[in-house]
């Protein structure tokens, strides 16, 4: 099972600060990320670390860390990642470029997914409807299409599985793409209407009501009414 994650800033004390993350030290910050990661991700799991993995710039540090947490990384670099380019790399420690695709596998589908840690207008294949997953923002930046922040911030400090990705994205992915259609394959009208206060929807973004119990079926409904002309 691959799991998805970003900004834990490891040893970082003033992002408790500036994310009002809820722990009173950095150490303990750290314990919280280190046991929230070993309850879900098990030693046979793959996690992709989407940038700003911790503070420190120094590579014992990082390892210090990594081999407290479960499983194989994959890390891609963030804004605060000095430490990837502090001195030799285990050999069993992966680091990409600054953009990874992957074709993943959930129950039996495939998905791209193009993970870097900056939440991006275009990214590769994005006209055929590839997920980009990113960081960086903390929550604060909302999804520009087919996109999730996965940042610690987003997630109550766990990371996202493969399976909860495609949970979250296939509905997405489906919603857009009846959108699409009904906003006659304007790209920048669909993803307007999907992240804006709909009037149909008591003022609710439509890319988040459809997380709400029966939110996917009501908003596809209203898609049928303003495609019939009831709204606009």
């Amino acid at each position: 099972m691959y799991y998805f994650t970003a900004d834990e800033h490891y040893g970082h004390a003033n992002i408790i600060k500036y994310c009002s993350r809820p722990f009173k030290s950095a150490e303990e910050m750290d314990q919280v990320l280190i046991v929230r990661h070993n309850s879900v991700v098990t030693p046979k799991d793959t996690t992709v670390h989407i940038g700003d993995f911790c503070e420190p710039k120094d590579r014992p540090f990082a390892e210090s860390i990594i081999k407290q947490l479960n499983g194989q990384h994959i890390f891609l670099p963030g804004s605060h990642d000095h430490w990837l380019n502090r001195g030799p790399a285990k050999k069993d420690l992966r680091i990409e470029q600054i953009i990874w695709t992957h074709n993943h596998k959930n129950d039996g589908k495939s998905h791209v997914i193009v993970c870097c840690h900056y939440a991006m207008r275009s990214w590769p294949r994005s006209h055929y409807n590839t997920w980009q997953l990113y960081g960086h923002h903390h929550g604060n930046v909302p999804p520009y299409g087919l996109q999730l922040d996965v940042g610690v911030d987003t997630n109550n400090f766990y990371p996202y599985s493969l399976k909860e990705i495609f949970e979250i994205m296939e509905p997405r992915e489906e919603l857009f793409k009846a959108a699409f259609l009904v906003f006659e394959n304007n790209y920048k009208d669909t993803w307007d209407w999907l992240t804006s206060p709909a009037h149909g929807l008591d003022g609710a973004i439509p890319n988040n009501f459809i997380g709400t119990p029966g939110g996917f079926e009501e908003v596809k409904n209203l898609l049928i009414q303003i495609d019939e002309g009831i709204f606009s």
